[in-house]
């Protein structure tokens, strides 16, 4: 599961990250083990879950 922080609020209903043409090695999406993340595209936002 991928958690993103948002500065402000967003009506945005997919996400994309690193389109094919346009990646860089230096704005890589890397994991807390240092390891670069997979890509994504057009992925659903899914609505916040209320806390239990």
């Amino acid at each position: 599961m991928l958690t993103l922080k948002l500065k402000e609020a967003s009506a945005a209903k997919t996400i994309t990250y690193l389109k094919e043409g346009a990646w860089n090695q230096e704005t890589l999406l890397n994991g807390a083990n240092g390891i670069a993340a997979l890509t994504f595209c057009e992925v659903p936002i899914l609505p916040l879950e209320p806390e239990r």
